[in-house]
């Protein structure tokens, strides 16, 4: 579709009607159509700035999409398989208001996740992780990061909460998880908690000249990553003894 059959699918040129005016080709009928067209366009705007919360968003969508995968796996014939229906209408409108709005941050990882662990850790190491430690400043109130591991099923003790510089919610191969950075005696860290995902020792990662080391814990597994020798020890020791499953999980 080009710019054309756009304009004529919507019914309307946005922004660029008062602009086309010529100088003495004045229309009191037309000038009112134009503002109609104008203050509807400013309400169409309006309505479009929807507040998402992008990471949560996408960690459902992986999660429909495992499930898809998962039956696929069990009735691969396509005649046995479950009836699948469309989308709900609320739904598919809201995935229409994304699409319009130019919303495409939740588009630009790649779907479904890596299922082989260090390639995971190495593309959302790459695909956010100096934008996330660029943001380490900002630090976080302690209620922020207790109700961040709340929701993923876990909960972490005062001592592991003070360290923490920056998190938020991040997507797994096995549902939601924690984009983190933890300050260290080395300076700031990267560390990406997965509470679903067990492993049954450390694991070793090298990947574009950086370092990462996969820890198992009492509630799922961290990656950390680029993190010196001294840095990777207190770390891995701060995270074995800080983050455990809720006490009702336990």
């Amino acid at each position: 579709m080009n710019a054309s059959e756009f304009e004529q699918a919507l019914g309307a040129a946005p922004r660029e009607t008062a602009e086309a005016r010529r100088t003495g080709d004045a229309d009191p009928a037309r000038d009112a159509a134009v503002a109609d067209a104008l203050a509807f366009e400013d309400r169409l705007e309006a309505a479009l700035r929807v507040a998402v919360d992008e990471e949560a968003l996408l960690a459902g969508i992986l999660e429909v999409q495992k499930a898809d995968r998962n039956s696929d796996a069990v009735s691969p014939d396509p005649d046995s398989a479950p009836e699948r229906r469309g989308l709900p209408g609320w739904l598919a409108m809201a995935a229409s208001v994304f699409v319009i709005a130019g919303v495409v941050a939740v588009l630009l990882w790649p779907s479904p996740p890596p299922q082989d662990l260090g390639e995971y850790v190495r593309s959302h190491y790459l695909h956010d992780g100096p934008d996330v430690l660029a943001r380490a400043d900002q630090g976080m109130e302690a209620g922020e990061v207790d109700a961040l591991f709340a929701a993923l099923g876990a909960e972490a003790g005062p001592e592991f909460t003070a360290g923490v510089r920056y998190a938020k919610f991040c997507p797994t191969p096995d549902g939601r998880g924690a984009h983190m950075v933890l300050g260290t005696s080395e300076g700031p860290v990267t560390v990406i908690y997965m509470p679903n995902i067990e492993v049954d020792g450390p694991v070793l990662l090298e990947f574009d000249d950086v370092q990462a080391q996969v820890v198992a814990l009492s509630r799922g597994s961290a990656a950390i990553i680029g993190a010196g020798e001294g840095a990777m020890r207190e770390l891995k020791t701060r995270l074995e003894t800080g983050i455990r499953p809720l006490a009702a999980d336990a």
